[in-house]
């Protein structure tokens, strides 16, 4: 008689691979799920970012406008001084002095750039697919004194 033991359980090979390849096909969906996920959080994350972008810039077009009117309004205030200091008026010396030393205050502009600054800093400038819009987006901020 033999003695050894004999395995209690055989492998039954096409049922292993039959559930081998159903794991590996759920696997696989549940990957594509998760990219899909993904893409539609990053999709969502640029609209907003294109929707903060143009407000920004909205912003900063307000911002402008409103500077040209100070400027069209401190030219017509250069005239008057001007006038005024031709004229042999008391106190002609100081009118300037006062209005020029004014003047710088009047003009700064500081731009609403929140949103440029995230999508440089977090990296999802990545997420802009369009590399010309990529371009004008920093130019733009770049090139901002």
């Amino acid at each position: 008689m033999n003695n050894t033991p004999k395995s209690s359980w055989k492998i039954n090979w096409p049922s292993a691979l039959g559930e081998l390849t159903i794991v590996t096909i759920g696997i696989l969906i549940a990957f594509g799920i998760n990219k899909w996920g993904e893409s539609q959080r990053d999709q969502a994350k640029i609209q907003k970012y294109y929707s903060n972008l143009v407000t920004d810039l909205a912003a900063d077009t307000l911002e402008f406008t409103q500077i040209n009117e100070q400027i069209d309004q401190t030219i017509g205030n250069l005239f008057i001084v001007i006038n005024h200091c031709k004229n042999q008026y008391p106190g002609k010396d100081t009118m300037p002095i006062f209005f020029f030393k004014n003047l710088k205050k009047r003009f700064e502009f500081f731009p609403k750039d929140a949103t440029f600054q995230s999508l440089k800093y977090s990296g999802d400038f990545q997420l802009i697919d369009n590399l010309e819009l990529k371009n004008k987006i920093v130019d733009h901020y770049n090139n901002i004194p």
